[in-house]
């Protein structure tokens, strides 16, 4: 390991904003007390070995309990490891043996062994909670090569690393760390071939251009498509204003699309997810758009697709369009598929639809006003979404007339406490 570059990290801990910034941690933030303060007394037991402390590795640790919103203090720890005996160390093994946090529990381990100069001591119970914990060999050897990459903080390295993740940890697991990767930077970006990763520690605006492709086939230049194909994605923090002109961003045959906090404005454009089998929006704002939010597309019949909605806002999502043939047909002002797969659902929770309608000017009616196909609705508000017929505008007396066929997602969706406010009834 760089002891030159591990320096650099060590500094910048000791730095007046860096060393304020917690690093959170939601499992353990969601776990019970108890895991909670027996992970965080084991590291202290670590972080205690030496006869005395290093800076670095104290602010690391203080970092790491303000991030898991702890019940005690460092004190508290620190002093409560000076009593832990085998008993308490054989508790701690049976409760994390077999339990996800037990990854998180060794990087946080390693990082705070190697932070500074570590002891022998150190290392040395380090190993014996690795072995206790029965750590595979390919989970060993990234936790250390994550640990290493974070140290140095080299990005590139780090999200190159995870493109070799072991099936037993979960994608963007550590991902929270990458905050140490933010000293002096604003945004940190990773683009491959497998995978695209975009991290704002503010809200910024972002042109996702450089990430898009656009094909240079007939039909792709005829539709104006653009596609976004590596397999894994995740983008946090970004203002986007979708290209007017239509056509469609396209997510294409992706294996894990995350937006989180993110803030998108539509106009004409959209998001087609075409052939991507888990897709999360994560504290979204969606705001304007007139062609539909989302198209799902190219699903197969055989393949299992979850798509979720998370603690997002659609505001004046408003679908303009002419369609005199299909009455009561479905409309999907929000989420629109190509066809009907049985194994593709949308989850949509404690989400808010404000003036999300479809505007038709035509004279049929509508069904599904919000979302085509398979949901499950919780928790979620909707204040003045409708479909309106014969009309380009939002006028009261072109408001479908009332049916049971007039509803915000199919008939008989699984919906549990909507709050609904001059709306369509949800299913």
């Amino acid at each position: 390991m760089a002891i030159k570059k591990v320096g650099k990290l060590s500094k910048d801990l000791g730095h007046t904003t860096i060393k304020s910034y917690p690093v959170p941690n939601q499992g353990l933030q969601n776990s019970t007390d108890y895991l909670k303060n027996t992970y965080l007394k084991m590291l202290a037991v670590l972080l205690q070995q030496p006869l005395e402390i290093h800076p670095s590795q104290e602010c690391l640790f203080i970092r790491i309990v303000e991030g898991a919103k702890a019940e005690y203090s460092v004190q508290d720890y620190v002093r409560q490891a000076l009593e832990v005996d085998i008993k308490e160390f054989e508790e701690f093994v049976s409760h994390f043996t077999g339990y996800l946090l037990r990854f998180r529990f060794i990087l946080d381990a390693v990082l705070l062994c190697f932070v500074s100069k570590a002891e022998k001591s150190q290392i040395q119970l380090l190993a014996a909670y690795i072995e206790a914990l029965a750590l595979e060999k390919e989970e060993i050897q990234y936790l250390l090569e994550a640990a290493k990459y974070i140290l140095e903080q080299d990005v590139k390295g780090y999200m190159e690393r995870e493109e070799l993740l072991p099936n037993s940890i979960p994608d963007n697991y550590f991902q929270e760390y990458l905050a140490l990767f933010a000293t002096g930077k604003e945004t940190v970006v990773h683009n491959s071939e497998e995978r695209l990763w975009i991290k704002c520690f503010s809200k910024q605006e972002l042109d996702l251009e450089p990430y898009i492709e656009k094909p240079d086939d007939g039909i792709s230049k005829y539709f104006n498509n653009t596609h976004i194909r590596q397999k894994r994605i995740y983008i946090e923090n970004i203002k986007y204003k979708l290209p007017e002109g239509g056509g469609g961003i396209f997510f294409d045959n992706n294996k894990k699309v995350i937006f989180k906090n993110c803030e998108f404005v539509g106009g004409d454009n959209y998001f087609v997810l075409c052939d991507v089998k888990y897709v999360f929006f994560l504290n979204c704002h969606f705001i304007g758009f007139t062609k539909g939010v989302v198209r799902e597309a190219a699903l197969l019949l055989n393949r299992k697709y979850e798509f979720h909605f998370e603690h997002c806002i659609f505001e004046n999502c408003r679908y303009q369009y002419k369609d005199y043939q299909q009455q009561w047909g479905e409309l999907g002002v929000i989420v629109s598929k190509e066809y009907e797969v049985e194994h593709a659902v949308n989850y949509f929770s404690e989400c808010e639809f404000r003036s999300c309608v479809g505007l038709n000017n035509s004279y049929t009616y509508k069904s599904a006003i919000l979302c085509q196909g398979k949901a499950e609705v919780y928790g979620c508000k909707f204040v003045d979404c409708w479909n309106y017929h014969d009309t380009n505008k939002i006028d009261p007396a072109k408001i479908d007339p009332d049916d049971p066929k007039r509803t915000l997602f199919q008939v008989g969706t699984l919906e549990v406490d909507s709050t609904v406010i001059n709306s369509a009834k949800v299913s």
